[in-house]
């Protein structure tokens, strides 16, 4: 998160003259849960996503309470639902193209320029606050054809997906040093493991 020098504003302004109180960067679960307890606070949100998940090519989310085994398009959809029932909010479906810190009468505040997608316009907001809420980016490794089995049989998260590999054969691929700590993990899920470390020598002996 990013604060400019300023105080919340206590009104809703109108059209090229609002302020928002934050402008979150986008409506994945951290930024729709952030976004909902703000409105809640009464603090006006401006929410901008282009529709482009990280988990794009997960078919299943699981271990969020309430909603375990939901899709991940739905549990994105519910809390949007939520996020906009209140008149704090403000959705646009956009891709965030500069954030900027600009002087105002106040002291500064955020320009926050978006290219819109999808029919929406373009847009240039101004914010006391900028929320980053856009998550990790996975570097897979230079393998054929991998992003053709991601998300179905080749994952990144282990706590989230080792469930449903109960007592499958398994491959752990990796080169970092705690490559042998996350393959003590896995066995948790299964013994059937094979570890590879694409060959670097971050396994010793020992491990």
């Amino acid at each position: 998160a990013a604060e400019a020098d300023v105080a919340p504003a206590d009104h809703l302004g109108d059209g090229d003259d609002q302020i928002f109180d934050c402008v979150i960067v986008s409506a994945g679960p951290a930024g729709l849960s952030a976004g909902l307890n703000l409105v809640r606070a009464r603090r006006s949100v401006l929410m901008l996503d282009s529709n482009r998940p990280r988990h794009s090519a997960t078919l299943i989310s699981h271990g969020f309470l309430s909603r375990d085994g939901v899709s991940p398009l739905e549990l994105r959809k519910l809390g949007r639902e939520e996020f906009e029932r209140y008149p704090e909010a403000e959705f646009h479906q956009a891709l965030v193209s500069s954030i900027e810190v600009a002087r105002s009468p106040s002291g500064r505040e955020f320009v926050v320029r978006s290219q819109g997608i999808r029919g929406s316009a373009d847009r240039t907001a101004r914010a006391h606050t900028v929320l980053i809420a856009t998550g990790l980016l996975e570097t897979l490794p230079a393998l054929p054809s991998i992003r053709a089995f991601y998300g179905t049989s080749l994952h990144s998260c282990i706590e989230c997906d080792g469930y449903e590999k109960l007592d499958a054969p398994l491959a752990l691929i990796g080169e970092t040093d705690d490559l042998a700590d996350w393959g003590l993990l896995l066995s948790h899920w299964s013994s059937d493991l094979i570890v590879f470390t694409n060959g670097s020598s971050v396994v010793t002996e020992g491990d």
